[in-house]
């Protein structure tokens, strides 16, 4: 497969790791040149410096044709464009971005965008499924009690069972045959 990274910082350098991993070729445009040389020092594939939201710095990629394009950039408009352009003029077939707005992902879905993921759509996701988890063993430990307190209430009845709390009784009641 091949691969364009778009902007992006520590996902970027995961991403790399991981797509190399599976002998993939991948090709990183990012606008920030301290990281651009840091991205070269560690991985020895095509690192561009510039604007990826750019015909002219896309062009230089040479990405004609790639798989997939993955738009990492903190700013959803330039994650567009980046796919839009990815797709319409390099022919790229796939194309992934990141969202900070979860209001962006239907919106950007309907645009033509492949997969679209707003890590603060999916971390609100996990906060209500965790809470909801919480909610259910609370009530689950409700239940039991009310259990536990209906069948105290009702042993309490019987006087066998005063007797066996109260410490008159040496031996638990035979069930069949002790207790009423």
């Amino acid at each position: 497969m091949r691969a364009l990274i778009a902007g992006g910082r520590s996902r970027t350098d995961f991403l790399i790791t991981s797509l190399r991993e599976e002998h993939h070729n991948v090709v990183v445009i990012n606008n920030d040149r301290t990281y651009c040389e840091y991205l070269a020092a560690n991985h020895d594939i095509p690192i561009i410096c510039g604007d990826a939201t750019k015909r002219y710095v896309l062009d230089s990629a040479d990405i004609m044709g790639f798989d997939v394009v993955f738009a990492l950039t903190n700013r959803d408009a330039a994650n567009l464009v980046i796919c839009q352009e990815c797709k319409r003029f390099y022919h790229i077939k796939k194309a992934v971005c990141t969202v900070n707005n979860p209001l962006n992902v239907e919106i950007f879905k309907h645009l033509g965008i492949s997969t679209v993921i707003s890590t603060t759509f999916v971390l609100s996701q996990l906060i209500a499924e965790a809470s909801t988890d919480a909610t259910l063993i609370s009530e689950l430990d409700e239940i039991e009690s009310r259990l536990y307190r209906a069948t105290a209430e009702d042993l309490s009845s019987t006087q066998e069972f005063t007797r066996i709390v109260q410490g008159k009784h040496s031996k638990l009641p035979d069930p069949d045959n002790d207790l009423p």
